[in-house]
């Protein structure tokens, strides 16, 4: 748990999505990348998800008129310097989605993150769906005939 931040002060290090990145699968979460270890305390009520269903994001100003953005469900995990959001459901396709980190959030040193963290991406245009199996009829037999 070496921490080499107490100097610089915590800072996100990624993201993924990346900010401004486009043609984001639906069913994919949100990682943040820290330089420091973080004070799991510090997590609560750390994040925000805002969908921008009427696409009027135009800086952190414009979340202010809280009436014109979904927020959305997600669970949260911590492990390894990396916090995970994963959304209760699949994001909304051709959307575009603007994460926030509060300044809340601290290393375990105490380092706070300098500034709110915002960034933004936008979501595929077609949705994505998961690889179909055939699970029935078993190995692949297939036959005219109609089961009893």
């Amino acid at each position: 748990m070496n921490n080499g931040n107490e100097t610089l002060g915590l800072s996100v290090i990624s993201t993924t999505p990346e900010a401004h990145q486009t043609s984001i699968n639906v069913n994919k979460g949100i990682e943040i990348v820290f330089s420091g270890d973080i004070n799991r305390s510090t997590l609560n009520n750390s994040i925000i998800v805002f969908e921008d269903y009427d696409g009027v994001y135009d800086g952190i100003t414009s979340l202010k008129s809280s009436e014109k953005f979904n927020i959305v469900k997600g669970t949260l995990s911590y492990a390894d310097r990396v916090l995970k959001f994963t959304p209760k459901q699949p994001l909304n396709v051709d959307t575009r989605y603007i994460v926030v980190l509060n300044n809340t959030i601290t290393d375990i040193t105490g380092n706070r993150l300098l500034n709110k963290y915002i960034f933004a991406f936008n979501t595929e245009i077609t949705k994505s769906y998961k690889k179909a199996e055939i699970i029935f009829p078993t190995f692949g037999l297939i036959t005219n005939t109609i089961p009893e």
